[in-house]
């Protein structure tokens, strides 16, 4: 971005996350962007480099709402007929409608939610809030960053990432792994070891750590206690919370081409001189030397 002065002032729209932010301030000399969430204008601002903001995020554009022209004839005020008494139907569930464009914004603030309610369950609601984003990590279900990524010139966040390909689960699953990465984030920031080999192996501490919030663990050599459940306390524990959380989405990875297998080629030796030759064709042969047909060898 050259002209950084045309966001000056102006929403901005995450291309992936659709969340829009206000943007408060522009640093030319340093290539910084301050911006706070549209409904939160007197936050903190966190600080965004300017090449961050060409990878992820473009110039919030306000929906058109086109009205219908009334004739001016027909500007008169009406007497209000009176109603007629209807049967009363059930309103249609407008939100499972299968065309409905996906809000990842709305799954993002129904994840901080949840976050909230899980915070106080488990944590007395002392856990740190991270930034919780969703991205493509098709080999896992989540991660939590052992540092503050996210930083602003006042404070500084944790991340916890839902992995997109698995983002449709069944509720109860995904709380689970929001919790698991809970869990991590309660050991990191208080200084506990629950991983080692940079961290892939999960330890004891950290199935007492996840056996004290509810979830079932399972073990294999190669990650350990890695592999967490829902229990029915779990389960009861969402319900009784009201968490709900209903995402019909899920991104899918390009599926990747199988490569073909090679014909193995066949070898032809001349009986006569040695010389060889390779060829995966059928072919009736004649040294060029000795003039005496090859002998196929395999």
């Amino acid at each position: 971005m050259k002209d950084m002065t045309i966001i000056d002032k102006k929403k901005i729209v995450n291309k992936e996350t659709s969340e829009v932010r206000f943007v408060k301030e522009i640093d030319e000399v340093n290539r910084k962007i301050y911006s706070v969430p549209v409904d939160q204008l007197d936050a903190e601002p966190t600080c965004m480099a300017a090449a961050s903001y060409d990878r992820r995020w473009t110039l919030y554009v306000e929906p058109v709402v086109e009205e219908t022209p009334v004739p001016e004839d027909k500007l008169v005020e009406e007497t209000p007929k009176p109603e007629k008494k209807t049967k009363k139907t059930k309103p249609a569930d407008t939100d499972k409608q299968p065309d409905d464009p996906m809000k990842m914004g709305e799954t993002i603030t129904a994840l901080e939610g949840i976050f909230d309610k899980l915070n106080a369950i488990y944590f007395e609601g002392k856990l740190p809030r991270p930034v919780i984003t969703v991205q493509t990590t098709p080999k896992f279900y989540g991660h939590c960053t052992t540092k503050k990524v996210w930083k602003s010139e006042a404070e500084a966040m944790y991340e916890i990432n839902l992995g997109a390909e698995f983002i449709n689960r069944p509720k109860e699953s995904t709380c689970c792994t929001l919790l698991h990465e809970m869990v991590h984030l309660y050991c990191v920031d208080n200084g506990i070891t629950d991983t080692c080999q940079n961290g892939r192996y999960h330890n004891k501490t950290f199935k007492a750590e996840c056996e004290a919030c509810d979830l079932e663990v399972d073990y294999d050599r190669t990650n350990g206690y890695a592999y967490t459940k829902p229990t029915d306390a779990f389960k009861a524990k969402l319900a009784d919370a009201g968490i709900d959380l209903t995402v019909r989405f899920a991104r899918v990875m390009p599926k990747v081409k199988q490569k073909t297998e090679r014909t193995p080629a066949h070898k032809y030796v001349c009986p006569c001189c040695g010389q060889k030759l390779s060829t995966t064709a059928e072919l009736f042969l004649i040294c060029g030397i000795c003039e005496q047909p090859m002998d196929r060898q395999d």
